[in-house]
């Protein structure tokens, strides 16, 4: 069975569902040519969900005016009517005998069943209208055709200004005291302005047709700092190689320490060392692949052997460094504390150090060289959490004199 699909051509996939262009209306009247809809097909009905709805009307309230998120313009519950109506024609769905739908484009109609988006109406779909953001700067970073070299000339020009943008949005974030915890080039997005959103600072206004909006997206894994109670609501949770080290060694170490760990014992020490040089090792394999190495951000060798490889941006010291602070913390009991204290805490520094990671992917991607904008991106992925900056001091640094604003 064959029909026309109310709902365009499919522009993404991922673990939820499919996002597809135009939009399936619900029930609000909007320009097609700027929206879109992410048909979520899994966990609809699950806390994590629920909870990702509540940040997202928290984030609506701190943005209203999409400047520096995009979250949802409006929401319901997907179902079979809505797929009916044929308005779109370059779209189509089939059925088969276990209700269960497969949106493709007139190319993957040629495809195998691998490139459909399908919907299983009995997991309860949501349809999740959203603006249309453009495309994720992962492939801004990642690819060089023709229109992304375009993207990359522009960014290139009004590099400080991009960069500036981000951080304001973060710092948006974290004075509501949410935490984003998935930051990364994935879940930025780019795109061409399609209307006008000027960005402010300070009461001052910039607006220039030929800027790019940057906006964040993908509040699943946010989280509202109040909410979390104890050190035991601290997760590593996110993106392996944004995350940064503290969280990916806080349980660990959190673990070995309420039990039976004794620090004058050697094997209890060398158990807790192998430990964490793995958990470090699984970061550092991935900032290597990515070229995030000590010498593409022009730091000072490292002179001692290390656990970990010569051109690591974390080096040995470091890590003992960060082990013993993490370590003091606990047994003081002022960890949490520091994790949760507003705006300077481990916790929102986190944002900052994904966000650092990204600065560089996308510094490295359109060959800029800047020793002063390296220098941001190095305070923003120090190993130490103490001494990385917070998001105040990532807008106070020189790289941004340069900005008229």
């Amino acid at each position: 069975i064959k029909k026309k699909l109310k709902g365009g051509r499919k522009v993404g996939k991922g673990g939820f569902g499919c996002v597809v262009k135009p939009y399936v209306k619900c029930d609000m009247s909007l320009d097609p040519r700027m929206h879109v809809s992410k048909l979520i097909f899994k966990g609809t009905n699950s806390k994590s969900f629920v909870e990702e709805i509540k940040i997202s009307n928290m984030i609506k309230k701190l943005d209203k005016d999409n400047k520096y998120f995009i979250t949802y313009t409006e929401m319901c519950s997907l179902n079979k009517n809505q797929l009916s109506r044929p308005d779109i024609i370059d779209v189509k769905y089939e059925q088969n005998d276990n209700d269960l739908f497969k949106i493709m484009n007139e190319t993957e109609l040629r495809k195998k069943d691998k490139d459909a988006c399908y919907i299983d109406f009995t997991k309860k779909p949501k349809n999740i209208i959203m603006i249309d953001g453009g495309i994720d700067l992962n492939k801004v970073i990642k690819y060089d055709s023709s229109a992304i070299i375009k993207y990359k000339n522009n960014i290139k020009k009004h590099l400080p200004r991009y960069l500036f943008k981000l951080l304001l949005g973060i710092k948006k974030l974290h004075y509501g005291n949410i935490v984003h915890k998935d930051i990364k080039p994935l879940n930025i997005l780019v795109n061409y302005k399609q209307y006008d959103s000027k960005l402010e600072y300070k009461g001052k206004k910039i607006n220039d047709d030929t800027y790019l909006d940057f906006r964040f997206i993908d509040f699943g894994l946010s989280k509202a700092v109040q909410q979390i109670k104890n050190l035991h609501d601290i997760n590593s949770s996110g993106t392996l190689g944004y995350v940064p080290p503290e969280l990916v060694i806080l349980h660990r170490l959190y673990k070995i320490i309420k039990g039976d760990f004794n620090p004058q014992t050697k094997e209890d020490i060398e158990h807790l060392k192998n430990e964490i040089i793995t958990l470090i090792k699984d970061i550092m394999d991935k900032f290597l692949k990515r070229g995030i190495t000590r010498s593409n951000l022009k730091m000072q060798p490292v002179d001692k052997n290390t656990y970990f490889y010569k051109n690591s941006v974390f080096s040995e010291t470091d890590i003992k460094k960060l082990v013993n602070l993490l370590y003091k913390n606990i047994k003081r009991k002022t960890l949490f504390d520091k994790f949760t204290n507003r705006v300077s805490g481990y916790l929102y520094k986190s944002d900052v150090f994904a966000l650092g990671v990204s600065f560089f992917l996308l510094y490295d991607s359109i060959n800029v060289n800047d020793n002063t904008l390296l220098d941001l991106i190095r305070n923003m992925i120090k190993c130490n959490p103490d001494e990385r900056y917070d998001i105040n001091q990532c807008l106070k640094h020189p790289y941004f004199r340069q900005l008229s604003i």
